[in-house]
């Protein structure tokens, strides 16, 4: 789907306590493979709360939510890795660090092994 059709889509509000399918645009190949927000992606989340502007850092103004995995992993999550925006735009990671819905590989030379 390209951006002017992704745009067309009503996104309803992200709610806390909502479960919804997580979707990283972070690949953070600098962190343990345990600690990598990407293994969660297509994996429903838990959303604990949202994060106030005053707490972090972003220069998009997209709102930020504290969501909690299934295996009780707690992350901070932009909107559109929750609403579907990511994905439906092809702009997210897989757990092995392709990227998007083609698996391509170009950020594969980043990986490293960490421990």
């Amino acid at each position: 789907m390209n951006m002017d059709d992704a745009k067309k889509i009503e996104r309803p509000p992200i709610k806390d306590g909502e479960q919804y399918t997580f979707y990283s645009t972070m690949q953070q190949e600098y962190l343990k493979p345990a600690q990598r927000m990407r293994n969660y992606t297509g994996k429903l989340v838990t959303v604990l709360g949202k994060i106030e502007p005053t707490d972090y850092v972003n220069d998009d103004d997209e709102p930020m939510f504290k969501v909690q995995a299934a295996d009780g992993f707690e992350f901070a999550a932009y909107e559109g890795e929750l609403n579907g925006w990511f994905v439906d735009t092809g702009q997210f990671f897989w757990p092995d660090a392709t990227w998007g819905h083609d698996h391509d590989t170009f950020a594969l030379a980043n990986e490293k092994e960490t421990t």
